[in-house]
């Protein structure tokens, strides 16, 4: 299809969403806001209900004369559920959309670097894909990204085709057309293939599907407040996201399943290193060595510890037992105490029954990324305790050395998680080993070792400073209860799987 047809325009983006899902939608939203909505092609988003998606992606590479190639930090490293580089992979969607645009001639490949992502080498792709390196990037930054986002869009205007002026413009405004005969009348056929063609549409990762492409089922979609497109005949320019208190780079979406439901935390896919250098003060030898793990799919994990209320309301349904100890502190949002191991895999299998949801404990690994939030130093504030950062005997909080806080009386970190540090400590699913050695390294439960003693991570608010370090674990003897020294320290907080 000629791509000089007007009518045909279309601005593609290819985007891997175990890598820049989020960035990808506000970018398209950003674009739908100056150019027309059926300009910016974004698979799902641009897919009516019923429609054949493969057909759908191929005619949106087939009409595009320009495709922003969204690349996050884990673009070029992320791993199929086999641990195979997808990039390496022939029947990779990303892949292909990529290949595909870079053979067809006349159409603009633009690198969008996000997430302070880097160029990739050529050595490092496919060969299919190295002409892709031989591109200007164009970076996109989340502290200037309106700014970064009109300059990238005064680059469309300017490439025939690609969507500017097939919007009548005034002051140099565009002015947002209504959507074509064609993709109504797909519209309407979509409406009638929804119930049969949606059985085809279950969860999965289009990046798995085979070449030709037979009927794929999408990716599973992460929760995602996005801007609704606002039905008005004249447009705006892309303006700044509203005031936030947190940045605006990190997914922090917000969800709760049920009434009664924890409230959770989308966290996104990402890389880091897990352990504790040499060199950190009051670091264990158990800590080491350190090793990069990557969790390649985002998941979600509790706001705040599992609270006395949370907790009522399993034993009110009967699927957990009594908890009476809160030594005096008061229930309600006070992290729930006094549970062992068992105790914690009982709360998370009746929310997991309640809601039909994926909930359990989290990993060790899930654990010390959540607590980090992209930060290697010793607390994820900084090297030092500092004060009044978090519950913990030596924090110099009113709590501290004395008595569990009420959930979130701290600020959130930066993926928006409350008292990963301190207050109380927290199960997770992992047998105790005495160091990484062997350690999974895609963030999975480590199930071997001594599985009668479970990992237990954070610090507790009777913890010394050495022992509310990101990095400290520690093992418990399942035994028959819980331990009476940590029976007021210890608590735990749940993961979902999306």
């Amino acid at each position: 299809m000629a791509t000089d047809n007007p009518s045909a325009s279309r601005i593609f983006i290819s985007y891997r969403r175990s890598d820049s899902e989020l960035a990808a939608s506000r970018l398209a939203d950003d674009l739908r806001r100056h150019f027309t909505r059926e300009q910016v092609f974004q698979d799902f988003a641009s897919i009516d209900p019923g429609n054949d998606f493969v057909e759908a992606v191929e005619r949106g590479l087939d009409s595009c004369a320009a495709v922003l190639v969204v690349i996050g930090p884990n673009w070029l490293d992320a791993l199929d559920h086999r641990g195979r580089r997808r990039l390496d992979l022939a029947d990779d969607w990303v892949r292909h959309e990529v290949a595909q645009s870079l053979r067809r001639p006349g159409v603009r490949v633009f690198p969008v670097l996000v997430e302070s992502a880097k160029m990739p080498a050529a050595e490092d792709l496919p060969d299919e894909l190295q002409p892709l390196t031989r591109r200007q990037a164009f970076p996109v930054t989340n502290r200037h990204w309106p700014k970064d986002v009109a300059e990238l869009i005064e680059h469309l205007q300017r490439k025939p085709g690609a969507g500017g002026e097939s919007a009548s413009t005034s002051g140099g405004v565009s002015e947002v057309q209504k959507p074509s005969g064609a993709w109504k009348l797909l519209a309407a056929i979509g409406v009638v293939l929804v119930i049969v063609l949606g059985v085809f549409f279950g969860q999965g990762d289009r990046s798995e599907l085979p070449l030709p492409y037979t009927a794929p089922p999408p990716e599973v979609q992460i929760p995602v407040k996005k801007a609704k497109v606002p039905a008005v005949t004249t447009p705006v320019l892309p303006a700044p996201p509203a005031k936030a208190t947190t940045p605006a780079n990190k997914p922090r979406e917000f969800f709760h399943d049920c009434e009664q439901c924890p409230e959770m935390v989308v966290l996104p896919a990402g890389s880091f290193m897990m352990g504790s250098p040499m060199a950190e003060a009051r670091r264990s030898v158990n800590e080491g060595p350190p090793h990069k793990v990557t969790i390649a799919r985002p998941f979600a994990v509790g706001q705040n510890e599992v609270t006395f209320a949370e907790w009522d309301a399993c034993v009110a349904a009967g699927a957990c037992q009594p908890r009476p100890g809160d030594e005096g502190w008061g229930r309600g949002r006070r992290p729930v105490i006094h549970v062992n191991w068992d105790d914690a895999q009982a709360y998370a299998s009746w929310l997991a029954k309640k809601t039909g949801k994926g909930y359990r404990l989290l990993s060790e690994a899930e654990w010390e990324y959540a607590a980090r939030a992209k930060t290697e130093t010793a607390y994820p504030w900084g090297d030092e305790r500092g004060s009044n950062h978090a519950n913990f005997a030596s924090s110099h909080s009113q709590w501290s050395g004395d008595k569990t806080a009420p959930v979130g009386s701290f600020d959130a970190n930066d993926f928006g998680l409350y008292d990963m540090i301190g207050n109380v400590y927290e199960w997770v699913q992992d047998c105790w080993n005495g160091n990484y050695a062997g350690a999974p390294v895609d963030g999975s439960a480590w199930l071997n070792g001594d599985c009668g003693r479970r990992v237990i991570r954070g610090g507790s608010w009777y913890s010394e400073a050495g022992h509310a370090r990101a990095a400290y674990r520690s093992g418990v003897d399942l035994g028959q209860g819980v331990p009476t020294r940590l029976s007021s320290k210890l608590g735990f907080r749940l993961a979902k799987t999306l």
